[in-house]
């Protein structure tokens, strides 16, 4: 049997493991709406499943990682209390922790390899893919660029309400 490596999360100032086991699924599937923690992948579309949900709604990280501490000294006992203040770098943190937690559950040793190396690989090409668009956003002319292409598109007046219309995609009418 392979050793437990706990997957420890930090929340509202606190230390948790999360145990994401067979008494959390059961809670998780009583959700309205249900939280299937053993789809975490959609086989016939990787890029849905749990983990895309998990990524596109926090809310469904909050819940699954308010039923993965229940029973541990100091767990809220109300899950919307739970989920009040999570955001930014801890809700961040929270989301891979859960994630990984959630990986671990796979009674597949195959499964938790290749789900870990798909997460691996996933955020590798996020971080290049930010680093490509900071790089971008940082460079000298873009502004210069941007106003150009406004003001191309707007017939090259530079007046704000023509730019503002080109933005909206409609047309100046006149009072």
């Amino acid at each position: 049997m392979e050793p437990h490596n706990p997957i420890m999360a930090t929340i509202g100032g606190k230390r948790f493991e999360l145990r994401v086991d067979v008494l959390t699924m059961r809670q998780l599937r009583k959700l309205d709406p249900p939280i299937d923690i053993t789809k975490l992948v959609d086989p016939d579309d990787p890029a849905r499943g749990l983990w895309a949900e998990m990524r596109d709604d926090p809310g469904v990280v909050v819940d699954i990682a308010f039923w993965a501490i229940q029973g541990q000294p100091g767990a809220p006992s109300d899950p919307l209390e739970f989920g009040r203040g999570l955001q930014g770098s801890e809700l961040e943190s929270l989301y891979q922790a859960v994630l990984r937690a959630c990986v671990d559950f796979s009674p597949s040793r195959q499964h938790r390899e290749l789900m870990t190396k798909i997460i691996d690989k996933v955020d590798e090409v996020s971080a290049k893919l930010s680093a490509q668009a900071m790089e971008r956003l940082d460079q000298a002319d873009l502004e210069d660029r941007i106003v150009s292409e406004l003001e191309r598109s707007t017939g090259g007046s530079g007046n704000s309400q023509d730019i503002s219309e080109s933005i909206r995609g409609g047309s100046r009418s006149e009072s």
